[in-house]
């Protein structure tokens, strides 16, 4: 063990000792800090939708996987160059006769140059690691991420340091050394890159690609499988480098002697082999986030509590390996937090021989518990959460629509009804019906959602007090509030904190109506979203025909969100849409951009409650649904409005990074240290090893 340790020091030593590494360092500590500032810059370019919910990401989740990956392949491709020189230097320099003849075993010799190696690589983590760290004075990041990204990164170069000794043993020359090791590079980042096309070969070459199983770390989520394909990886290397090296020292001449170095071989492939399978029939999984990015929610968690028998979950998508790994992610903690539940991939061929049903290529989700089952068609967490109620509670979402006073009516198929709306909602898993008030006296205790779309006839007292019950329970609620609507319902938006703007929405921008090929300016194109869970996602355009426009109230209650805006070159116009309108400020009329949509929330007790108001009713009907992206955001807002996930101040509290505090001069002052302190104390210390290694020489 001495021995062992003497050569990791010289080792070590040789190597600070050397200018080039000092300028190696000057040149990735400013690559690094390059990265970091950008990414810093990206995250602050949303902070305004992250804040909306609209991004929700923390300043951890958006920096840190992406500089640790980039880090990390950084650092990858300087490890040939520190490891080439480990053996086949000694060779170059005419030294490994003496290291040979001094009495050390090649077991000791390997293992020495490894730790020095990676004690230097170590080093290099450590810079990598506290770069993101400065970002503590303007947000408190998750340290249990940031631990689980760095251990990855130093996993990944001690291993590929060992694969870089393993290639210095069988080279004569460093540079050869160094050109082994990147082909090797090269050939596991294609299995990486090959990993993502079709093909039988695919789930194979993902797990011989090093950075997959980086990916779970830097993600934090931490596997046993990833840390002894890391361990195995290194293991496999020295004691390839160990083998090369007896060899080199007592060559084989026989046959029996090649015989039984070749079965040596495969025993020892044989014994690493049965080692990965073992771990991997007995996986264990650890969420290292401070945060839980990786467990599921504390709602899924209560129910996944309540499976009394296994829940099968049948992922129906074609063959796309890139598609099905991030499934598999997706669904990860829930697999993890039961045993009762499974997952099985079936393409969509497969499926319709099993149903006997018409060939579907479209990817989906089926849940089986028991005689139940769901369906749906995205990785949403609030509509796997909905699915899992449906099937392990049996609780269901109901979608009220009022009906009795001229409202859009879902059973009715011409241009004005809401059949196609009907359609989409129930392919999402909701349960709509429509109720008339005078028939049924008060609103279904289980109503989710309640809507009004657009009466056109007075509401009755009675009615509008039970609408109100129903808000005061706590029941969430949409408007939907066109120019012709009747002004009974607006007693109820200021409820909400809401009011309506006289007259119909006109927009006069010629040249978006011309390329939206609209003819009626009444007709209100929306290309500016405001920032928000329902907006997102939403890059398009929307139609919104005969629209009101809206503003908000004084209310402490409720908090409100512009999601829909119209052009500036709009305004309410209150006379007859007749002849040629133009705008009259005299008259009242308000200028745009105006708002057409907002949402609304307030806290109740441990639960939120959630209202939407917009400012028109045919953006869902059949005729104008399938424009643009109005049927999109019909989801998105049903999806909001009906969002179980409670928001409750201790999980507000626990999402603590998603800001990002830093002054301008803060920002400079950080950007001058990283990006030219740091480096320019490298090169310092470069300078100054070569005046002293040409003082040595002289």
């Amino acid at each position: 063990m001495p021995e062992t340790i003497a050569i990791a020091r010289l080792e070590f030593m040789r190597w600070l000792r050397r200018p080039s590494l000092w300028l190696l360092l000057a040149g990735i500590s400013f690559v690094l800090a390059f990265l970091l500032l950008r990414l810093v810059e990206s995250f602050q370019a949303i902070r305004a939708a992250n804040l909306a919910g609209m991004a929700n990401l923390t300043v951890t989740q958006a920096i840190v996987p992406a500089f640790f990956q980039q880090g990390a392949i950084t650092l990858l491709l300087l490890t040939p160059l520190l490891t080439m020189r480990s053996i086949a230097g000694e060779k170059h320099d005419h030294s490994w006769t003496l290291l040979q003849v001094s009495g050390l075993r090649p077991a000791q010799i390997v293992l020495g140059k490894m730790l020095g190696i990676g004690l230097l690589l170590t080093l290099l983590v450590l810079l990598l690691t506290a770069m993101p760290l400065t970002l503590l004075a303007g947000s408190a990041l998750d340290g249990g991420h940031i631990f689980s990204a760095a251990l990855g990164v130093w996993l990944m170069v001690i291993s590929f340091a060992a694969a870089g000794i393993f290639c210095s043993a069988i080279a004569k020359e460093p540079i050869s050394a160094a050109m082994l090791h990147y082909g090797l590079l090269l050939l596991l980042a294609l299995f990486h890159f090959t990993s993502y096309m079709p093909g039988i070969f695919a789930p194979s070459l993902y797990q011989l690609s090093p950075f997959s199983h980086l990916s779970a770390f830097v993600e934090a989520r931490f596997s046993s499988v990833h840390l002894a394909w890391f361990l195995l990886f290194s293991v496999l290397f020295l004691w390839l480098a160990v083998r090369q090296i007896k060899h080199q020292q007592i060559p084989t001449r026989t046959r029996r002697a090649r015989l039984l170095q070749l079965s040596g071989l495969l025993a020892g492939f044989a014994a690493l082999i049965a080692v990965a399978i073992v771990i991997a029939q007995f996986p264990l999984s650890i969420d290292l986030s401070r945060q839980r990015i990786n467990s599921p929610p504390p709602a899924v968690e209560n129910l996944l509590n309540k499976l009394e028998t296994p829940l099968h979950i049948s992922a129906v998508v074609a063959n796309s390996p890139a598609l099905r790994r991030k499934i598999e992610k997706a669904l990860a903690p829930y697999l993890a937090s039961s045993q009762k539940i499974s997952l099985e991939f079936f393409t969509p061929e497969q499926r319709a021989l099993q149903n006997n049903a018409p060939l579907d290529q479209e990817g989906r989700l089926e849940f089986s518990y028991g005689a139940r089952s769901e369906t749906i068609k995205t990785l949403g967490e609030a509509d796997i959460l909905r699915a899992l109620q449906r099937l392990i509670e049996g609780k269901e979402q109901w979608i009220v629509f009022l009906e009795g006073h001229g409202e859009k009516s879902l059973y009715t198929s011409s241009n004005n009804g809401y059949t196609t709306l009907n359609r989409l909602l129930q392919q999402q898993g909701y349960h709509t019906q429509a109720i008339n008030l005078l028939k049924l006296p008060a609103i279904p205790d289980n109503t989710n959602v309640l809507v009004l779309a657009a009466p056109a006839d007075a509401l009755l007292p009675g009615e509008l007090s039970a609408i109100g019950d129903h808000l005061q329970r706590g029941g969430n609620l949409l408007v939907l509030r066109d120019p012709v609507s009747d002004r009974s319902i607006d007693a109820l938006l200021r409820d909400i904190g809401i009011s309506v703007l006289p007259g119909t929405v006109i927009d006069a921008n010629d040249r978006l109506r011309k390329l939206l090929a609209i003819r009626h300016p009444a007709i209100v194109p929306i290309t500016e979203f405001g920032s928000h869970a329902i907006t997102a996602g939403l890059p398009g355009k929307m139609l919104l025909p005969i629209a009101s426009g809206l503003q908000v109230e004084d209310d402490a209650q409720w908090t409100h969100h512009s999601l829909l805006r119209s052009n500036a070159d709009s305004w309410n116009e209150i006379s007859d849409l007749k002849g040629h309108v133009r705008f009259d400020s005299d008259s009242g009329e308000t200028a745009g951009p105006l708002t057409l949509g907002f949402a609304a929330q307030r806290q109740r007790d441990n639960s939120e409650q959630r209202a939407a108001v917009i400012g028109d009713s045919d953006f869902f009907s059949n005729e104008y649904i399938g424009f643009g992206d109005n049927a999109r955001f019909a989801l998105q807002l049903f999806s909001w409005l009906t969002d179980p996930s409670p928001t409750t101040s201790d999980q507000q509290a626990s999402i603590d990074d998603k800001t990002l505090t830093l002054s301008d001069n803060t920002l400079l002052i950080l950007a001058t240290a990283l990006l030219l302190g740091l480096p320019l104390v490298f090169l310092l210390i470069a300078l100054w090893q070569w005046r002293q290694n040409r003082a040595d020489n002289a």
